[in-house]
């Protein structure tokens, strides 16, 4: 049937019988006829496209409905190579992929007769329903299905998307519109054919693209169907482009594990890494889903795309045996209990009457059945009367409660609330938690908290603060009892307003950190609280209580805390009020779920100077890091003074002493030593330890006899600038440090829990940062800020290489947004930029640039490109920092990212750089650079020699750069070597040898010497006359690629006394190649120009 509407279709596509002429084109009802045969309004529109518009037809002959897709000619004249195109396309059958009817061509328009798919585009179908996994893995299989058919057949699709899937009635998709647009010209490099966001980043580089580019459309498509959108849907087309390019791959949507793999493997950055389209069909993703379909085929009257799959058809039958035993057991036993209690004359009945209530008169004193018993709370009720006790308690305990909170009002003394917040937390800790935890809700149930929160803002309590103080220590520990209800009634009667002016550093330190904690804890796990929270100003105070204030010590939380392993046991409070806000802020964050909700607060946090106080912050937690991981001997103690050669340690620092210590012995010595000073470190230590034996008894320690779990005593200290001092040459070497510290107090178990918790708050602040970095651009200035900026580059010195990646990531994206850069470039980020540059691509010989390492050196390169590439004075200044050793090392070493490396390299030469810097690419083996990637990789050939010309127009240096070329004249000589590749890189290569010729007498000459160069130039010129002598194509122009090759001949032939015959027989014989192709093509400015050198060169051969 397929064969047979072909040759129908190709018999109509020759006269122009549109029957249409009269027709009124402002009535978009009138019936259009298309050869007799198809009928269409222009009002039946299907879907529109950057080729056309597709219409719904009606097909006469066979009584059906069609899709008619109209191409004004006045876009594309190539009518031509359309129908052939087609009559290729035609012969196309298979079940994935739209058919092709027939086609017809008039003076205006080509029509495209294709089947009519009812149920229209997957695009359509997931703006507005929503589509499960399983179901979008079916789709994908089709697809796939369709590709592979297609690439088979010699076709790229280049335009998959939503769009141009559609759906049948029976829920199968087929491919549309995959090979009209593809065939309007030949597949070249530089085309680029599709729609942004779902393009590949070879078809958007003009790298070239190949069957490979569908698949990673196929990804693209994934994603639009998990989430109703492309990857960077929220972008405009150049950012979403540039993001395609440069970004590792494009956010993974969540989705399980297996589709996240399929993702990841769609969108492998270099094509020759992505999977076909067959191998994809073996997925776990796609597979795993054929094989659940065959297992438990899905009934014919359930929608399968509402159907769950989570749901396992054998679930029960997987369960052990022993489970369903238990199970059916425990439904006989509450059976059995339920017929026990109920027994026909239980003496039970009367049981609502026996319950007692507490006698008022006794002043509410706990009877002794109240207090706690280990016996009581191990046992469990098995009568009424148990029953019964347990209610009498909770009864009894909910009057003593309501009691107490009564008398938390405004109009208490102060002595009344603190006696009262006191009595509650006592009556909590005598009673069981169960017990005090029901009662207090039932006493929520009937009592308003208001007046416990009209306490906060009474002018009295506010400036002794103690009330207040006590009243949010005992909300806080109550917080954690209460039902979310009350919670929420707390929100709604004002308490976020009441607590969020507490967060100003006026007030004390401890009414800071309860007033936070009353925060987090109203907020956790509540999202309707956390937006009431946002609502009063939260963003603001959150930001607030980051502040800390200015004490001697202000800038470091660490001397003033003892190790601990939670937030609650630590002893500093400011620290732990930051942790809390930290929390809360990271709970604002997560909370928004979209892109815009996200830059919308972090504007807010923004415009409060969050980033200033988040780094500050982030800084002082990664020194205190350092300081507890040198203590407990797993990193170098860092030395703040250079000068210092004894530092003293505070007792809070080293460990919590116990109190009848004497105060000398409440300090530990850390003695500095350089390492090769001649000190015998072991004598130093028994030294100070015999020391030690005569002054105290109880702190002896022995460094022959110290365990495993205690200090590691000899810790070396590396860095020469914090230990070096000007009048001690010795001080740069590096340094042993001997502490003296009895061993009986350090607690290592519970300082390493610290130094996690310290790593938990570090990765937040991280995190929040790259959250600020990805957001638009008035965000980016604000991060840019050079406080920012500084405080981040200060760190990296104590990052471990996982946190310096993430961090580094948040600067490239900075450096994207070119609104940055005088902002960034105002800071120290370059300097730190090429500092990382350099730990890490000398690194990455060994280890190929593996894991974290590769993370690094690909966002520090894309990093200081963006910055750099395009500014000359930002390439001085890396160039000052030393980064053309590292860059040409880069190359050398045949490192990724080549294309930005080399563009910097280049841009040194070929912008207007400083002459320091020029003359450093000749001292840091920049020039050695270009001679490498000249031998191994002539794509780069016009780019190397327009940096070489560059360089020999400075005269400073214009010797060092001729004597440096002179001695890679073989790289020359192996260019012009005749081969299969000669042809795509001579058009580059002879001007640029011609121009280095020009600029250098002294290259001239030593180029006449080495008549290998020679004969390769003729051999070249036979080699290109030779194949456009016999070439087809007329249109290519050679003249200034053939004057190029007659300047160099003319320059180097000529009164050379070092040619041979041999050369010359060549250059004649090439140059008589030359003069014909020239007579036959009519270019007589070449027939001039060879003229006189021929006539030269036969001269010589007489000679």
């Amino acid at each position: 049937m397929t064969k047979r509407k072909n040759q129908q279709g190709a018999s109509n596509t020759s006269s122009d019988s549109l029957n249409h002429h009269h027709h009124d084109p402002t009535n978009p009802n009138e019936i259009i006829v298309i050869n007799n045969k198809y009928q269409f309004r222009k009002s039946d529109t299907l879907g529109r496209g950057g080729y056309g518009v597709v219409y719904k037809g009606f097909r006469s002959s066979f009584g059906d409905m069609v899709a008619i897709k109209e191409i004004p000619l006045k876009k594309h004249q190539a009518l031509k190579d359309i129908q052939n195109e087609i009559n290729l396309l035609s012969k196309l059958d298979h079940e994935r992929i739209v058919k092709y009817i027939d086609h017809h061509s008039t003076s205006q328009a080509f029509y495209i007769i294709m089947e009519y798919l009812e149920n229209g585009s997957l695009a359509s179908l997931v703006k507005k329903y929503k589509v499960t996994e399983d179901v979008v893995s079916s789709y994908i299989k089709q697809v796939l299905e369709g590709l592979v058919y297609l690439h088979k057949q010699g076709f790229i699709h280049r335009d998959i998307k939503g769009d141009n899937v559609l759906l049948t009635r029976g829920g199968a998709v087929k491919l549309a519109d995959f090979g009209v647009s593809a065939s309007l010209s030949l597949i070249r490099k530089e085309d680029v054919s599709g729609t942004p966001h779902w393009m590949a980043p070879e078809a958007i580089s003009q790298s070239g693209v190949s069957e490979k580019s569908d698949i990673w459309s196929v990804g693209c498509l994934t994603i639009e169907l998990l989430t109703g959108f492309p990857p960077y849907y929220t972008e405009n087309i150049y950012r979403a482009m540039f993001r395609i390019v440069n970004d590792d791959h494009p956010p993974i949507p969540s989705c399980s594990s297996a589709a996240e793999n399929f993702l990841m493997l769609c969108f492998k950055k270099e094509p020759k890494f992505r999977p076909t389209a067959q191998t994809l069909l073996s997925h776990p993703w796609i597979a795993k889903k054929q094989e659940q379909e065959k297992e438990h085929p899905v009934p014919s009257f359930i929608n399968r795309a509402s159907f769950d799959s989570d749901f396992s058809f054998d679930s029960w039958s997987s369960l052990p045996s022993k489970e369903k035993k238990m199970s059916t057991m425990k439904t006989e036993t509450n059976q059995k209990v339920n017929l026990e209690n109920f027994k026909e004359g239980s003496s039970d009945d009367d049981i609502d009457f026996e319950i007692n209530t507490p006698n008022l008169e006794d002043g509410l004193e706990l009877k002794p059945h109240l207090l706690k018993s280990e016996s009581n709370s191990s046992q469990t009720f098995e009568s009424w009367d148990d029953i019964d006790f347990k209610v009498d308690k909770v009864a009894e305990i909910q009057t003593i409660l309501d009691e107490h909170i009564s008398r938390l009002s405004p109009n208490s003394t102060s002595d009344d609330i603190l006696k009262t917040c006191t009595d509650i937390t006592k009556l909590k800790s005598m009673v069981d938690n169960d017990d005090f935890i029901a009662a207090l809700n039932r006493t929520l149930s009937k009592r308003s908290l208001i007046s416990v929160l009209q306490i906060l803002d009474k002018t009295e309590f506010l400036e002794d603060e103690t009330v207040i103080t006590h009243v949010l220590q005992l909300l806080n520990e109550l917080l954690f009892m209460i039902e979310s209800q009350y919670k929420e009634q707390l929100c709604l009667i004002g308490a976020f307003p009441k607590v969020t002016k507490l967060s100003s550093t006026s007030f004390s330190a401890q009414l800071r950190y309860e007033s936070i904690r009353f925060l987090h804890n109203m907020c956790i796990e509540n999202k309707t609280n956390l937006r009431m929270f946002i609502a009063s100003e939260g963003v603001k105070t959150l930001v607030k209580f980051l502040n800390t204030k200015k004490t001697q010590d202000s800038t470091r939380f660490l001397p003033k805390m003892s190790f601990s392993c939670s937030i609650d046991s630590l002893d500093n409070i400011q620290i732990k009020t930051v942790f809390q806000s930290i929390d809360l802020i990271e709970m604002v964050l997560k909370l928004q779920t979209s892109q815009t909700d996200r830059n919308d607060f972090c504007r807010l946090f923004s415009m409060h100077d969050f980033l200033g106080k988040i780094a500050a912050v982030f800084t002082n937690l990664l020194e205190d890091f350092r300081d507890v991981e040198a203590y407990l001997g797993i990193a170098p103690l860092s030395i703040s003074s250079p000068s210092f050669k004894t530092v003293v340690l505070s007792k809070q620092f080293l460990s919590q002493k116990s109190a009848d210590r004497d105060e000398e012995n409440t300090f530990a010595t850390v003695k500095v030593i350089p390492k090769n000073s001649g000190h015998d470190v072991k004598k130093e230590q028994q030294a100070t330890s015999s020391s030690e034996d005569e002054d105290s008894s109880d702190d002896d320690w022995d460094s022959s006899s110290s365990s495993s779990d205690e200090m590691k005593f000899n810790t070396v200290i590396y860095g020469g600038d914090e230990t070096s001092s000007s009048d001690d040459e010795n001080t740069s070497l590096p340094t042993t440090v001997i502490i003296k510290q009895n061993s009986k107090n350090v607690n290592y178990s519970e300082e390493r829990k610290n130094l996690n918790l310290l790593k938990t708050y570090i990765d937040k602040i991280i995190s929040m940062l790259l959250m600020f970095s990805d957001g638009d651009s008035e965000i980016h200035v604000a991060f840019s800020n050079k406080t920012v900026i500084d405080n981040l580059v200060a760190s990296f010195k104590y990052l471990n290489d996982s946190q310096k990646s993430q961090v580094i990531t948040s600067l490239r994206f900075l450096a994207f947004n070119t609104n940055t850069h005088e902002l960034l470039t105002s800071t120290n980020i370059l300097n730190a930029l090429v500092r990382e540059f350099s730990l890490v691509v000398y690194r990455s010989d060994v280890k190929v640039l593996e894991s974290v390492n590769s993370k690094i050196y690909n966002q520090v390169v894309n990093s200081l490109y963006s910055l750099c590439v395009f500014n000359e004075q930002r390439l001085d200044e890396i160039s000052l920092h030393g980064c053309i050793k590292l860059l040409s090392h880069a190359v050398m070493s045949q490192l990724p990212l080549k294309e930005m490396v080399l563009r910097l390299l280049f841009g040194m030469a070929v912008r207007n750089c400083s002459n320091e810097t020029k003359k450093r690419l000749l001292e840091e083996e920049g020039l050695e650079a270009y001679f490498f990637i000249l031998r191994h990789d002539k794509a780069w050939v016009a780019d190397v020699f327009s940096a070489l010309s560059s360089l020999l127009y400075n005269e400073s240096i214009k010797s060092d750069v001729e004597d440096s070329i002179s001695n890679h004249l073989d790289i020359f000589v192996q260019l012009f070597e005749v081969s299969k590749d000669l042809l795509l890189t001579i058009e580059s290569t002879v001007p640029g040898f011609v121009t280095l010729l020009k600029l250098s007498d002294n290259i001239t000459s030593v180029c006449k010497q080495n008549l290998d160069l020679i004969k390769n130039l003729c051999q070249s010129l036979s080699a290109v006359v030779q194949n456009y002598s016999s070439s087809l194509d007329e249109d290519t122009d050679l003249s200034p690629l053939l004057r190029n090759f007659l300047y160099s001949l003319s320059l180097l032939l000529p009164e050379n006394n070092a040619v041979t015959q041999h050369v010359i027989d060549i250059a004649s014989r090439s140059l008589s190649e030359l003069l014909q192709y020239a007579q036959n093509k009519n270019l007589y400015v070449i027939q001039e120009q060879i003229a006189p050198l021929l006539q030269s060169v036969k001269t010589q051969k007489k000679k």
